[in-house]
């Protein structure tokens, strides 16, 4: 493996998923997304700079909502309106391979714009849960790109709870 992701697992092998205007259907029941009662702190900490093709005020551009897969309750972002005519699918996860997307799906290269023949992700490239953020900057270091610049890292981040 050249590359790693952090995604979230949304789909299992021999389920059927299909993405429609912004919605997500798993063996064709709709999942459940709701505008949450607040704004979850885990947005707060996101800027403009986090948009980088939008321009100013692009964090308005964007809706938080929860999505609900199983028991548990996550946080996604989509881009109001304009991208909702985007269909993807359907399609059925074959054996020992998972469908994956991000949770900012209209800024997400993901299971869905993957090549065909890459489509899902096999069991043996899964290697662990994400759990907390250990680091996080708006900038990295023009020499050393794999390193944040000091400068811009974002302090209320670190360490922040993945769920």
């Amino acid at each position: 493996i050249s590359m790693f992701y952090i995604k979230r697992v949304v789909g299992l092998p021999g389920d059927k998923v299909f993405y429609e205007n912004g919605n997500l259907y798993i063996n064709g029941e709709l999942v459940e997304r709701r505008v949450p009662n607040k704004l979850k702190e885990e947005y707060d900490w996101l800027s403009d700079s986090d948009f980088p093709a939008e321009g100013e005020d692009a964090k308005l551009n964007y809706t938080h909502w929860e999505e609900k897969l199983g028991e548990y309750t996550h946080s996604i972002l989509l881009r109001r309106g304009e991208n909702f005519d985007l269909t993807y699918g359907p399609w059925t996860v074959p054996k020992d391979h998972y469908f994956v997307m991000g949770d900012n799906r209209d800024n997400s290269k993901d299971s869905r714009l993957w090549a065909p023949d890459k489509r899902f992700v096999p069991r043996e490239y899964l290697v662990g849960r994400a759990s907390f953020v250990w680091l996080s900057c708006t900038k990295k270091l023009p020499v050393l790109s794999f390193l944040c610049n000091p400068l811009d890292i974002r302090w209320n981040r670190i360490f922040h709870s993945v769920h």
